[in-house]
């Protein structure tokens, strides 16, 4: 079978885009692996879907975010933005503001030209059984900030920077997938992939975790890099930013207004708003090239 699809882009964080909306090619766990594979596919983060609304919700879309590892991920803001201006792209609506549905919730985006979309994520959740958490296995340090012990996690650093991680404290959130954000005073340097794959894998989190490193420059400006759940550490996540902004604002560190630089990025940033309970994202969204690929 020859799947047509789109290769797309918010900040670096790279999609492959299906449209399904006529049909259902049927993709199997397997599928999507192959299709995110850097060197045997088309190498990418997640995979988007694209489907008719069945009308529940309201929606003008559904649609559905695969990891690179099979899974189906919760939430991921750029890929809204990518499917929204996809839908733009290929005349699939008239309409710059668009109601996509995932999963449980409603995402409004919209149109604001040929590559930029502000989308509204909707409220974030704190309770443990949203996240969700188990808290038996945490120390709780104040609101939404945790304590976890992570057992033999030193990290010395090539650069002779010395990392004793073994007590973490982070800030816990839904964005309707989870998200632990942990501050940090030098994010070039700071052992990203083994405090984030240790975090991810801890039994706090049942349903694994997205893991935010936030480095403070201003209270309108951070650095970020995020390890997410079911891929490892992306160029850019959506997500991860409101995550990052909304804990920032529970330890009345950072304004209700912030732009968020992703570290790892060649250029570009994000700026993501906490206003009234809910979050709004702002950024780019970029078509690569199409193509077909044989499965």
């Amino acid at each position: 079978m020859l799947l047509p699809f789109t290769k797309m882009h918010g900040n670096g964080n790279d999609f492959v885009v299906i449209n399904e909306i006529d049909i259902d090619y049927h993709l199997t766990p397997e599928n999507y692996q192959m299709l995110c594979d850097r060197h045997y596919g088309v190498g990418a983060d997640q995979v988007l879907l694209i489907r008719r609304s069945r009308g529940d919700l309201q929606a003008d879309f559904d649609y559905l975010i695969i990891n690179a590892d099979g899974t189906e991920a919760g939430n991921c803001g750029n890929g809204a933005r990518c499917v929204a201006q996809y839908i733009q792209d290929y005349g699939l609506s008239r309409s710059k503001i668009l109601k996509l549905k995932l999963r449980d919730r409603i995402i409004l985006a919209e149109c604001i030209s040929s590559t930029e979309v502000s989308v509204n994520m909707g409220n974030p959740g704190f309770t443990a059984d949203l996240i969700p958490i188990d808290e038996q296995y945490g120390e709780k340090q104040g609101n939404q900030v945790w304590r976890l012990t992570l057992h033999s996690l030193i990290n010395k650093h090539p650069k002779n920077l010395y990392f004793d991680v073994s007590k973490l404290d982070f800030c816990v959130l839904s964005m309707g997938n989870p998200h632990a954000v942990i501050c940090v005073e030098d994010l070039a340097n700071y052992p990203v992939h083994e405090v984030g794959s240790s975090l991810q894998e801890h039994p706090f989190f049942p349903n694994k975790v997205n893991v935010g490193f936030m480095q403070i420059i201003s209270g309108d400006k951070i650095f970020l890099r995020v390890f997410e759940r079911g891929v490892g550490e992306t160029l850019c996540c959506g997500s991860g930013a409101c995550a990052a902004v909304v804990a920032g604002n529970i330890l009345n560190l950072l304004n209700k207004t912030v732009e968020v630089i992703p570290l790892k990025a060649i250029h570009g940033y994000l700026k993501v708003s906490f206003l009234a309970d809910q979050v709004y994202l702002n950024g780019p969204a970029t078509q690569v090239f199409q193509g077909q690929f044989s499965l």
